[in-house]
C-alpha cells in the first residue's frame, strides 16, 4: 500500500509489481498471510497493527464502480467484504420476494430454517472464497451469483459479514457508519480505524437521515386501532392500554394544530418547532419527556414480544408463553 506523509513527497511503496508480472509481499498487510487455519493468532496479532480500511459510498452502483476500478491495481487480490442489506443478499426463494426481510429472516435464523445460513461456514473466510474463483475484487452480484451455485448454496448476506471480520478493506453505503445502531449491529469498529467517504459532500444529508424518523398520521391510526383492539380483547392491558393512550394524546394534537399548517408540495401540510418547543408540546399535550419514555419503551418491548410470539404461533411455530390476559 502506498503512502505519502506530506504532499509532494515520494510515494512509498511496501508492495511492488517487478518486470517479471510477480508481487513482492512484504508481510505487514493482513493479505500476506497465507491460507493455514493454524495462524490465527499471527492474524490477530496483525490486525492489532494494521487499521482496518471502510469505504463508504452514497450508493451500492457506486460501489461497482469502485470495485471495478480496484480491480485494474496491483490490489486488486486484496482481501474484501461489502457489506448491505437483505434487500441486496437475501436468495431465500420465498423470504426474498416479501417486503419484510429483516424479520423474517430473523425468525427463519433463529428457528435453524434457513439451509443457506447453515452452509456459512463452509464459505465464511477470505481463502474459502478466493477459492470458489473471487479471488480478486468482487462485487455484490458476484458474491451472490457465486454462492448460489448448486453445490455451494450459502447465504451471501451472512457471509459478506464474515468476511468483513478478516477483511483489509470494507465497503458499505454511509449510514452504516453514521448510524451508531447499525454499526452495533453490523459489529463496525471505527476507533483506530480508517474511513474514506466517497463524495463526502453528500454525508451531511445521510447524517440528517439516520437521526431522522417519519411517521404518518395513517401510521398512529393504524397502531391506535390495533391497540385499542386488543385493550377490548383483555391482552396485555397493563402494556398496550398506555400506549394506546399516548398514540391518542398524540392525535388530539395533531387535529388541535391542523388549522396552523401550511401548504406545500406534494399536498403536504408543514410546520416547523423548534426542539425545545417541541420537547414542551410533547410534555404538556402527550406526557411524553424523559421521565415517561422509558415507560412506554417497556410497554412497547412488551407488546412488542406478544406481536412476534403471535407471528410465530401463526407461522405453526410451538406455542410458547405469550401475553397473559389481564383481569383488571
Amino acid at each position: 500500500v502506498g503512502y505519502a506523509a506530506i504532499p509532494g513527497t515520494p510515494v512509498k511503496r511496501y508492495n511492488s509489481v517487478p518486470s517479471s508480472g510477480t508481487i513482492e509481499v512484504c508481510g505487514l498487510c493482513r493479505c500476506s498471510i497465507l491460507s493455514q487455519e493454524g495462524k490465527k493468532e499471527q492474524d490477530k496479532k496483525l490486525k492489532q497493527h494494521v487499521p482496518l480500511i471502510y469505504f463508504g459510498t452514497r450508493t451500492h452502483k457506486q460501489v461497482t464502480q469502485i470495485v471495478h476500478e480496484l480491480r485494474k491495481t496491483a490490489f486488486a487480490g486484496v482481501s474484501m467484504a461489502i457489506l448491505a442489506s437483505r434487500d441486496h443478499y437475501c436468495v431465500h426463494s420465498e423470504i426474498s420476494k416479501l417486503p419484510n426481510k429483516t424479520e423474517l429472516c430473523r425468525d427463519c435464523v433463529k428457528e435453524n430454517a434457513c439451509d443457506y445460513y447453515k452452509n456459512v461456514k463452509n464459505v465464511n473466510t477470505q481463502e474459502r472464497i478466493a477459492m470458489l474463483g473471487l479471488d480478486t475484487a468482487w462485487d455484490i452480484e458476484d458474491l451472490v451469483t457465486t454462492l448460489t451455485r448448486r453445490k455451494v448454496k450459502a447465504c451471501p448476506y451472512f457471509c459478506a459479514r464474515e468476511l468483513a471480520k478478516a477483511a483489509d478493506i470494507v465497503f458499505c453505503p454511509y449510514n452504516y457508519l453514521i448510524d451508531s445502531r447499525i454499526r452495533k449491529q453490523m459489529e463496525i469498529e471505527l476507533a483506530g480505524n480508517v474511513v474514506v467517504l466517497d463524495e463526502a459532500h453528500n454525508i451531511e444529508d445521510s447524517a440528517r437521515d439516520a437521526a431522522s424518523l417519519s411517521i404518518t398520521t395513517e401510521d398512529i391510526q393504524k397502531a391506535q386501532v390495533n391497540l385499542a383492539k386488543l385493550v377490548d380483547k383483555r391482552i396485555l392491558v397493563r402494556h398496550h392500554r398506555p400506549l394506546e393512550s399516548m398514540l391518542s394524546s398524540i392525535m388530539e394534537w395533531h387535529t388541535s394544530i391542523a388549522d396552523t399548517l401550511k401548504a406545500g408540495e406534494y399536498n403536504k401540510f408543514t410546520r416547523t418547532w423548534l426542539g425545545v418547543e417541541m420537547v414542551r408540546v410533547l410534555d404538556k399535550k402527550c406526557a411524553l419527556n424523559e421521565h415517561t419514555v422509558a415507560i412506554f419503551n417497556s410497554h412497547f418491548q412488551e407488546a412488542t414480544r406478544y406481536a412476534k410470539e403471535q407471528q410465530q404461533i401463526a407461522r405453526g411455530g410451538d406455542p410458547k408463553e405469550f401475553g397473559q390476559l389481564d383481569e383488571e
